[in-house]
């Protein structure tokens, strides 16, 4: 299952997985929306049966000088760097508690680790 907003990579994600024999589903989500985070995953319990992983792997970044980033857009490198990985781990893990298994995988930026030039997160 795929949850993305854009829908533009979501081709090449696709052709990627059928490359190696795999078969994929595309859910439109916000992953910074909690009735959107829900929507997609009930519809990936209702089409599969259960959730037995989750890669949460959203993120974005502001680029240029720390002092011209604008509250705005430090918002929004906060909901879908750590809100979205909140929203979409709290409602999967409670798929996950109630089957009694599952496994839940946060990616996150090497920016964490370093800072690069003219990137905030």
């Amino acid at each position: 299952m795929i949850a993305e907003i854009d829908e533009k990579e979501v081709p090449n994600t696709q052709k990627r997985i059928s490359d190696v024999r795999g078969k994929s589903h595309f859910i439109k989500t916000d992953v910074t929306d909690k009735q959107s985070v829900q929507a997609m995953v009930d519809e990936v319990k209702n089409t599969l049966g259960r959730i037995d992983i989750l890669v949460n792997n959203a993120g974005t970044s502001v680029r240029g000088p720390a002092e011209g980033v604008t509250e705005e857009g430090w918002d929004k490198v906060l909901d879908v760097n750590l809100k979205s990985q909140f929203l979409c781990a709290q409602a999967v893990g409670r798929v996950m508690i109630a089957q009694k298994s599952g496994n839940i995988i946060n990616i996150a930026s090497v920016v964490g680790q370093r800072g690069l030039f003219h990137r905030m997160i």
